[in-house]
């Protein structure tokens, strides 16, 4: 196998053997719905946050100013996962 395709052989081997592999509406669904979840989150500015807290030594920049997108538009993405 290739270098360049080792990221995606876990998810790839796993995936036929799984029992959720006979309901892939369902997994479209689940992925995005905890993808929503999990960066619903203020997940950059937690880890920054824990880094500075580890960290009190090193000087870290602040974060770029959030722009305006809608997390839960990946809801209704055709292309979310491939």
């Amino acid at each position: 196998m290739e270098k360049r395709d080792s990221v995606l052989t876990g998810s790839y081997f796993l995936f036929p053997s799984s029992p959720i592999s006979g309901d892939i509406d369902f997994l479209n669904r689940a992925l995005r719905e905890e993808f929503v979840r999990i960066y619903s989150e203020p997940v950059l500015q937690n880890f920054l946050n824990e880094q500075r807290e580890a960290h009190p030594d090193v000087d870290l920049p602040e974060l770029p100013q959030a722009g305006n997108l809608d997390i839960r538009q990946v809801i209704s993405s055709p292309y979310f996962f491939a």
